[in-house]
């Protein structure tokens, strides 16, 4: 039989193309096989993949109309796994970019950090203890002057060298240093007692933005906020009540 290859970033799929029942029998029987190969391509998040998954699923219908009748059937059955796998597609986006919505501003404002910022979460354990406890207390200092806009900022800051949200082709993945399973490598290892530390210094930072919010009138954010203090000290009695008063 003759063989075509059709190639999308670095996958690479082989069709064999066989006489007419064989190829309706092989791609009727096989319906489960070809959704699974195609699927984890649909579900690969960048605008570029997606443009090469509809280039490459014409190809292939293509391919099996022109063996008659049986490969129109086939070419049916094609049809119907692909429309299935990009409503998964679309159903998944659809649900990830609601939840990148309803996160607070403070925390969708990470995507676009830049510089040290993005450096330092690359950086070792001490190194992003110390600049977050630095940009802290910077923030306590705007807040004691009454300055609540800087002094939130700077608690952002400090918040987001260990909690935040990366662009990651059209969507956007948020990140925590000290979760049980951290999405970087460089944070797999860490101890139970260093991501301890982490939450001694993360939890005061939901703790001072939520009383800057607070200030503000800004309930919503106020209640997310006061809300990830209590998920780390269900004990913070400030936290309940700043989140009562929003």
């Amino acid at each position: 039989s003759n063989s075509k290859t059709f190639e999308r970033s670095q996958h690479t799929v082989h069709f064999s193309v066989a006489p007419p029942a064989p190829l309706l029998q092989v791609l009727c029987l096989s319906s489960r096989c070809l959704f699974a190969l195609f699927c984890p391509l649909i579900t690969r998040s960048s605008v570029q993949a997606n443009s090469s998954i509809v280039g490459c699923e014409s190809h292939v219908r293509m391919s099996l109309q022109d063996r008659g009748r049986d490969g129109e059937d086939a070419a049916s059955s094609f049809d119907d796994i692909m429309k299935t796998a990009m409503e998964m597609k679309t159903a998944q986006l659809k649900e990830l970019r609601q939840r990148f919505n309803s996160f607070p501003t403070f925390v969708k404002a990470t995507v676009a950090h830049k510089g040290e910022v993005v450096k330092l979460r690359r950086s070792d354990l001490e190194t992003r203890l110390n600049k977050s406890e630095e940009w802290r207390l910077q923030g306590n200092a705007q807040y004691k002057e009454g300055n609540m806009d800087e002094a939130a900022r700077q608690y952002e800051y400090a918040l987001s060298i260990f909690r935040y949200c990366v662009q990651d082709g059209d969507l956007v993945r948020y990140f925590e240093a000290d979760a049980s399973e951290s999405a970087h490598d460089f944070d797999k290892d860490l101890s139970c007692a260093e991501r301890q530390r982490i939450k001694e210094v993360v939890f005061p930072c939901y703790l001072n933005i939520a009383a800057c919010l607070l200030s503000a009138g800004e309930w919503k954010d106020t209640v997310f906020a006061a809300s990830q203090a209590i998920a780390l000290d269900d004990g913070a009695a400030k936290a309940y009540y700043r989140r009562g008063l929003a």
